[in-house]
């Protein structure tokens, strides 16, 4: 086999895994989210309708702030829907956004509802962390400080960071998360008046 075929073979056993195949309908084969695989398609229109729900501003001195805004993506050529909400983190140089699916939100929820039950005496061992993780890579992370940084209270040595795509972070006391959650439930039932027959 000549250096040339060789090297045809080799890129043929790496490139699928490192790049993003498209579908013969267009959309990304990769997608993590169905928002996601409207939002990417080519080819076709894809008409996009979005409301700013809220955002949360973070703990700190530079305006950082989380937002939640609700989404609906249509492929025009199939009369194709989805829906859902971005979650987005906006820092002075930096900003990522996170896909949430419809199916997604319940689940969310839910997830913050635990890891905000979540404490000390969850673990035998002096510091504990719990993580709840979206398919778009919202990650939303409980902690507890050091003793000697903590300020009292049950839940006065618990903090949070929030992570949005794989980059933007935010930490958050557990009262701004508590406001992260109430604003992702005020865009559910949003979506829920809206479109009274979306997806279960």
């Amino acid at each position: 086999m000549n250096k040339v075929s060789l090297l045809a073979v080799l890129l043929s056993l790496v490139l699928p895994f490192d790049t993003v195949a498209e579908d013969r309908d267009g959309s990304a084969l990769e997608s993590k989210t169905q928002l996601e695989a409207i939002h990417g398609k080519i080819g076709t229109t894809v008409i996009e309708g979005y409301s700013v729900v809220g955002k949360v501003n973070a703990n700190d001195d530079f305006g950082s702030t989380i937002s939640v805004e609700n989404w609906e993506f249509i492929d025009s050529s199939k009369d194709e829907k989805q829906l859902g909400m971005i979650v987005e983190i906006r820092l002075i140089r930096q900003s990522s956004r996170s896909f949430i699916d419809y199916k997604e939100i319940d689940p969310l929820l839910q997830g913050i509802d635990s890891l905000l039950e979540v404490d000390r005496n969850s673990t035998k061992l002096d510091n504990f962390q719990a993580i709840y993780r979206t398919k778009d890579g919202l990650e939303i992370t409980t902690f507890s400080r050091s003793r000697n940084e903590a300020s009292g209270g049950s839940h006065g040595d618990i903090e949070a960071t929030v992570k949005s795509g794989n980059s933007a972070s935010l930490t958050l006391s557990t009262h701004k998360l508590r406001e992260l959650q109430s604003l992702i439930a005020k865009a559910k039932q949003q979506l829920d008046l809206i479109f009274p027959l979306a997806p279960l």
